[in-house]
């Protein structure tokens, strides 16, 4: 599952979730990986307001 959500993030699906289910390293990564959508967001708007 946290393989497959990666996969679809990383191929730009930015609504991609990640149940978390586990307090373990495991989940820490789940948790990590669940930011990513939208820190990747915020850096491409910041991205499009740089552009002239």
């Amino acid at each position: 599952m946290l393989t497959e959500a990666a996969d679809r993030i990383s191929l730009g699906d930015m609504n991609a979730e990640i149940k978390i289910i586990s307090k373990d390293e495991i989940g820490e990564l789940a948790n990590a990986i669940g930011r990513m959508p939208d820190s990747l967001k915020f850096s491409i708007e910041r991205l499009k307001r740089q552009k002239p």
